[in-house]
C-alpha cells in the first residue's frame, strides 16, 4: 500500500516539477495542470488499491475453493475404500487422479499469488483452468458413487424378491405355483446380468460413468414395468 501511495505521490511531485520549470505558462495555466497531474495520480492510487482488494479477495476464495475440494476428495475417499478389494483399488486410482489434479491447482494458486500486477490476469486463468479439471473429477466420482449406490440398492430388492419367491414356492400349488415360476424365470437372469454388469462397472478405472448410467436406469425402468412396485 505503501508503494501504492508513494508512486502517486512522486507522479505528482513529478509533474509539478516540470510546470514549474515552464516559463511560458501563465500561473493559472500551471496550477490548472498541477491539479490534472494530482487529480490524476489520486485515480490512479483509487484503481491500484481497488485492484489489489478485488485480488486479495479473490485469492482467499480460491483457498477456501481448494481447501473445499480437498475436504470432499476425503469423503469420496473414504467411500472408496469401503468397497471390496478389486474396486478399492480401481477407487484409489481414481482418488490419485483427483489428487493430481488438485496439486496443479494449488500450484497454479500459488503463482497467481506471486504474479505481478501485468501478469496476474494470465495467471488467473491458469489458475481457473486448473481448478475446474478438479472440480470436474470430484463431480464424475460423486456422480459415479451416487450411482453405484443406486445399482446396489435395486440389486438387493431383487434379490430379496428372489428370496422371496423362493420361499412362496414351498407350499405354492397350481397356478400360482405356475406364476411364481414364470417371474423367478424372468427375474433371476435379468438379476445376474446386472450384477455382472455392476461389478464391471465398479472395478473399472474408467471415470466415464455416463454410458452405464443411461444403461442402468433403462434397465430398471423396464424391469419396474414388468415387476410392478419392485424398485419402489
Amino acid at each position: 500500500m505503501k508503494k501504492l501511495i508513494n508512486s502517486a505521490a512522486t507522479l505528482t511531485i513529478a509533474s509539478c516539477f516540470l510546470l514549474s520549470c515552464n516559463d511560458d505558462e501563465s500561473p493559472s495555466s500551471n496550477a490548472a495542470a498541477a491539479s490534472n497531474a494530482v487529480q490524476a495520480a489520486k485515480t490512479l492510487t483509487e484503481k491500484k488499491q481497488a485492484f489489489a482488494a478485488q485480488r486479495n479477495s479473490y485469492e482467499k476464495a480460491a483457498e477456501a475453493d481448494l481447501e473445499n475440494a480437498k475436504a470432499k476428495r476425503e469423503i469420496l475417499a473414504e467411500k472408496e475404500e469401503s468397497k471390496e478389494a478389486e474396486a478399492r483399488e480401481a477407487g484409489r486410482a481414481r482418488i490419485e487422479r483427483i489428487k493430481a489434479a488438485q496439486e496443479v491447482a494449488e500450484e497454479k494458486l500459488e503463482n497467481l499469488k506471486d504474479a505481478s500486477e501485468e501478469t496476474w490476469s494470465a495467471a488467473k486463468k491458469e489458475y481457473e483452468a486448473a481448478y475446474s479439471k478438479t472440480s470436474e473429477k470430484l463431480d464424475s466420482l460423486e456422480h459415479r458413487q451416487a450411482l453405484e449406490a443406486k445399482v446396489s440398492e435395486n440389486l438387493d430388492k431383487m434379490d430379496a424378491r428372489l428370496d422371496q419367491i423362493k420361499t412362496d414356492l414351498k407350499d405354492a400349488t397350481g397356478d400360482a405355483k405356475a406364476k411364481l415360476n414364470e417371474e423367478w424365470d424372468a427375474l433371476e437372469p435379468k438379476r445376474d446380468e446386472i450384477r455382472e454388469n455392476y461389478n464391471e462397472f465398479v472395478t473399472s478405472a474408467d471415470e466415464k460413468w455416463d454410458e452405464a448410467k443411461v444403461g442402468f436406469e433403462k434397465t430398471f425402468k423396464e424391469l419396474s414395468k414388468t415387476f410392478k412396485n419392485l424398485f419402489s
